[in-house]
């Protein structure tokens, strides 16, 4: 096999090997950050009363005395208000 061709085989050989070292850590980062997460998701039962947390937007339904209407806008929700069912 002529020197061009060897060295041509041995850099693709070189940038696999590269391209599967790169994917397995961006998985390993992956699954780390993942798995790391400090946060946990708690679903309230139906009809709880709950309590907002820091830094809570949304969009929220108003009364208009007739129908509950979705607001346009975002609207930023003090923490510690109380949230939940009216009936």
């Amino acid at each position: 096999m002529p020197s061009s061709e060897r060295s041509c085989l041995s850099s693709r050989r070189g940038s696999r090997g590269l391209r599967l070292l790169r994917t397995g850590l961006l998985h390993l980062i992956a699954v780390s950050a993942i798995g790391c997460g400090g946060t946990r998701v708690l679903l309230p039962q139906s009809g709880a009363l709950v309590r907002s947390g820091p830094d809570m937007r949304g969009r929220v339904y108003q009364w208009d005395g007739k129908d509950w209407v979705l607001s346009s806008n975002c609207v930023t929700i003090p923490e510690g208000w109380y949230i939940g069912p009216i009936e």
